[in-house]
């Protein structure tokens, strides 16, 4: 409102009755507490802001966090800004008023309502990105950002997911440095009468994602309010300042086109940066901005955490990869950890909305794109995920790790044991042993303060707080104190001697009268990896070996069953 545009106003909508021209013209998530929302008329008529509502809907929430009513009116080609309370003098200077609906971070959804009606929102309601919004062709570009509406753009979008933002949503904005504020109070747009130039909407290409040395077939969606669209073009390249190829698009129909000519991909984990062209029979020409399409990036887990590179963060980040590995540990509806091998570098948590059934112990194809969050790497985003072997074949057994390196980058969503270690907080099961500590993560077990535990678990970060994540009671193991004499002759099981052990242990029992016996051994999974008896043993007490020489380290479960009976214990391989 204190800054007129310099642009021509849509004209066509009277009074308040509309059904668009009202809607998000910039977006700014500065520095500390420079944010604000700009909110642009084109309706060709003063907007009675009262009618008018702002709401931020906080980290996925499908309830809005913070709502402001808007007050006052809004005159034809204006523009009505909200920013923060403690935001610099430059923002207060175009200001129009003051709300909490600012309290937005990368990651936010802002919704403009108009007689409580959505008419446009910058993101998604109820899903929440990860880190951020893309915005343009930025997979960061709501965060730290200003964010500024195309002048092409004369109406708001909802998108029902977050596939449909960055198909439609973004390229509706473009991305300026963090505190760039020479844009706010006022807009730039093309929304007058007169020739109307083609408007290329919705850009879909084939096969998505792109795979190296695919032939691409886009699909664009391009018409012309007062004429015939006659030409159109994409251009291509390999990075978004050198679009140096073309191929025509032809009418498929419907107001469709699609190339005529070959677009190759280009090679794996790089993009294919594009841009469509297109004229109409009054001479008038529309270019969109220039977008990208990821090629996909297949590569190992350790590749993707960074094996060998000297900072925290992923080499990879904000690129969109493709993985492998087996399920270890599912944390959540939202949440899961994979590996492809043992040990270090080679564990990552996988987060975002999946397909039902995935399991414990699946071999899965991940696609999505590589985020640090707090410096702890995931895959996030939009998630592709293909079960390839259910269960899998391949076992992953946790690997043997002091706590210091447990706590190190390397063992960043590996499944690990430690050794004897003290439970130094009870309250918040903290343990020690001797080279660091670590919590564990395991709400309904009580710990013991001075106790001895060893623990198996996946380790993973909390905000700022490491954690040893168990995935069942029995990955929390007190230590063994050796007995001779814990074997009666009853039936009865003792303790696995040495515990831990590498590579044999003796695992001695009793049965109280001759019987069929069966004792077994089962790695965390549940698979039977060897069988010490199996038939009709004598009263008395026996002594059993197990040889784990070919199995990899890791907890391992011992059960003797007899006559409906049965009893259990647990020993840890260490090597």
């Amino acid at each position: 409102m204190k800054h007129r545009l310099v642009a021509l106003a849509l004209v066509g909508l009277a009074g308040q009755s509309m059904a668009g021209g009202l809607f998000f013209s910039e977006y700014c998530e500065g520095s500390s507490n420079n944010k604000y929302m700009e909110i642009y008329n084109a309706t060709g008529a003063t907007v009675d802001m009262t009618t008018v509502t702002v709401k931020t809907y906080a980290n996925g929430a499908a309830t809005p966090t913070y709502t402001f009513p808007c007050t006052g009116t809004l005159a034809a080609g204006d523009v009505y800004v909200i920013r923060n309370a403690s935001a610099n003098a430059t923002i207060q200077a175009f200001s129009d008023a003051v709300s909490n609906i600012t309290f937005y971070n990368g990651d936010d959804t802002v919704v403009l309502e108009v007689g409580g009606v959505a008419v446009d929102v910058f993101g998604v309601i109820g899903f929440d990105p990860g880190t951020s919004w893309t915005v343009g062709t930025d997979a960061t570009g709501g965060l730290d950002n200003t964010c500024v509406r195309n002048a092409n753009i004369c109406d708001g979008l909802i998108c029902a997911d977050n596939a449909t933002w960055i198909a439609n949503g973004a390229p509706q904005w473009t991305v300026y440095p963090v505190d760039t504020f020479t844009y706010g109070g006022s807009h730039t747009a093309n929304c007058s009468g007169g020739n109307v130039p083609p408007v290329v909407g919705t850009i879909n290409y084939t096969p998505n994602p792109l795979t190296a040395g695919a032939s691409v077939v886009f699909d664009a969606v391009i018409t012309d309010g007062d004429g015939l669209v006659t030409t159109a073009t994409l251009h291509y390249g390999t990075s978004s300042g050198n679009l140096n190829s073309s191929v025509s698009l032809i009418a498929t129909g419907g107001g469709h086109f699609s190339n005529v000519g070959t677009v190759t991909a280009p090679a794996g984990c790089s993009s294919l940066y594009y841009q469509i062209e297109a004229m109409d029979d009054d001479g008038d020409v529309s270019t969109t901005g220039v977008f990208s399409a990821p090629v996909q990036c297949v590569l190992t887990i350790s590749q993707i955490q960074g094996e060998g590179v000297t900072t925290d963060a992923s080499p990879y980040a904000g690129v969109t990869v493709t993985t492998e590995g087996v399920v270890t540990f599912i944390q959540s509806a939202t949440s899961m950890f994979i590996q492809d091998d043992h040990g270090a570098w080679n564990g990552i948590q996988i987060f975002g909305a999946r397909p039902a059934g995935i399991l414990q112990g699946d071999r899965v194809r991940v696609s999505g794109t590589v985020l640090e969050y707090q410096t702890f790497t995931e895959i996030a985003g939009t998630l592709n995920i293909t079960v390839l072997e259910s269960p899998a074949s391949q076992v992953i057994n946790s690997e043997l790790a002091t706590i210091a390196d447990i706590n190190g980058e390397a063992y960043e969503s590996v499944l690990v044991s430690t050794g004897e270690s003290e439970c130094t907080d009870a309250v918040n099961f903290v343990i020690f042993d001797t080279t660091d500590q670590i919590k564990v993560y395991f709400p309904t077990f009580l710990p013991e303060e001075g106790a001895c535990y060893l623990v198996t678990g996946v380790r993973y970060k909390y905000q700022t707080t490491l954690e040893l994540l168990p995935r069942m009671v029995e990955e929390i193991v007190a230590c063994p104190a050796v007995d001779a004499g814990d074997v009666v002759n009853t039936f009865s099981l003792g303790k696995a001697w040495p515990n831990p052990f590498n590579p044999t242990a003796e695992i001695r029992f009793s049965l109280d009268r001759s019987a069929q016996a069966r004792l077994v051994v089962h790695n965390v999974l549940g698979q039977e990896v060897a069988v010490l008896v199996d038939g009709v043993v004598a009263e008395g007490t026996h002594t059993a070996r197990f040889d784990a020489a070919a199995l990899p380290s890791g907890l391992y479960l011992y059960t003797l069953q007899s006559e409906g009976r049965q009893l259990s214990g647990r020993m840890l391989l260490v090597r």
